[in-house]
């Protein structure tokens, strides 16, 4: 999940840290879904090892990854945004430590 976390600060970085440019760049917001898929996947993959050793509620982003995976075209810029701007600093410092176990 590391390196899914890493590509999303990267993307965010190299396109701009503002919602018009993501909104208006469907490579910039191809990217962040994707790598949030991915991160939902994983997720789903090692649930068990993450209830024993993070306290960070994983079930949105598993839920999240479902909603991108299944209706692609329904999902709303803002809405991908506001979790790059509210809920991605946070998962990306857990992802860290918990790499570090």
């Amino acid at each position: 999940m590391n390196e899914y976390c890493q590509r999303i600060a990267f993307t965010m970085h190299r396109f701009g840290n503002d919602f018009d440019s993501f909104n208006k760049d469907y490579d910039y917001r191809s990217s962040v879904l994707f790598n949030l898929q991915q991160i939902g996947e994983n997720a789903k993959l090692i649930r068990l090892w993450l209830s024993e050793n993070s306290t960070y509620d994983w079930n949105p982003v598993c839920s999240f990854r479902d909603f991108i995976a299944h209706n692609y075209a329904r999902v709303e810029n803002k809405v991908i945004w506001k979790i790059l701007i509210d809920d991605f600093p946070l998962m990306m410092n857990e992802v860290i430590r918990l790499k570090s176990l």
